[in-house]
This record gives structure tokens, C-alpha cells and sequence, in this order.
């Protein structure tokens, strides 16, 4: 090895010595400092089980008692929307420009070819989905009114009569 080799090997053992050095000193100094800190924000434990206990309680009656049933509450079916509703807010995305393959509203042929196969056949597809539309195209709250709606409203938007 050359003279140069052994300088550049001597120098950087001095660095790495420093920066060891230097690692323990920051290392014990923030252990010194960070300790008082550290035992100030520890809380006991009788502190923590106050801190994370729970907001309210639920009480159905005295301690042994049954609790009494509430009344049911009935709540009314919703009103079936119109077609236009049903097709302006779910079906008109892919019946209005033919999107994966639906009809388009405005197609006689189209529509003549699936309003021969009767609406039963037209609603259990949109019930039960067809292709890439998903059941009740995509909406589960569709009744098979709103549903029935729709399509009566597409054909009818069509010029087209379902058997």
C-alpha cells in the first residue's frame, strides 16, 4: 500500500471515530433531557382508565329486572317513483347513448326486438341484471314498480308497445 492509502485510512477513522463519539454524547444528552419530560407525561394508571372510559351508558331497567320490549314502528312503503324519475336518475347513463350494449331510448329496432320477448322478460332482467347491468341497475332500494316504471317509460319515450 502506498503512503496515500494509509492517510486516507487514518482519516477516516478519525471521522468515523467522531461520529461515534458524537452519536453517544447526542444520544445520553437527550436521555438526560428527554427522561423529566418523559416521567411528566406518563399518567397513572387509575389516570388512564378515567381518560378512555366511556362517555354514557345504556340502562334498560334496574339491576335483575327485564327490560320491556318497545313498540315496533311501522314505516310506510315509499310511493313508487314515475319512470321518468327512475330513468332520469339511474338508467339514463347507458340507455341514452348505448353504453356496453344497452339500448338506446329512440331505437325502435332495439328496443321491438326485446319488447316482443313481453315485460316480464324485460323486468326480470332489470331485476335480476343483463350483460354489464347489475341488478336493479345497480340501485338495491329499486322496487319492481319503480323498475316496471322505467321501462314502460323507455318504450313508451320509444314509440314501442311490450306484448
Amino acid at each position: 500500500m502506498s503512503k496515500q492509502d494509509d492517510q486516507f485510512y487514518r482519516e477516516f477513522a478519525v471521522i468515523v471515530g467522531f461520529i461515534f463519539v458524537f452519536f453517544f454524547i447526542a444520544l445520553f444528552t437527550a436521555r438526560g433531557i428527554g427522561a423529566a419530560a418523559m416521567e411528566q407525561s406518563q399518567l397513572a394508571p387509575r389516570d388512564v382508565a378515567e381518560r378512555i372510559a366511556p362517555v354514557g351508558k345504556v340502562s334498560f331497567g334496574g339491576a335483575g329486572e327485564m327490560a320491556e320490549m318497545p313498540e315496533p314502528v311501522e314505516v310506510a312503503a315509499a310511493a313508487p317513483q314515475t319512470g321518468e324519475e327512475v330513468y332520469q336518475a339511474t338508467c339514463v347513463a347507458c340507455h341514452s347513448t348505448g353504453a356496453a350494449g344497452a339500448p338506446k331510448v329512440g331505437d325502435v329496432a332495439s328496443w321491438q326486438l326485446r319488447a316482443d320477448q313481453g315485460m316480464n322478460v324485460l323486468l326480470d332482467s332489470s331485476i335480476n341484471g343483463k350483460g354489464l347491468m347489475q341488478p336493479r341497475a345497480g340501485i338495491p332500494s329499486l322496487s319492481d314498480d319503480d323498475l316496471a316504471n322505467a321501462i314502460k317509460y323507455m318504450l313508451d319515450t320509444t314509440g314501442v308497445t311490450a306484448n
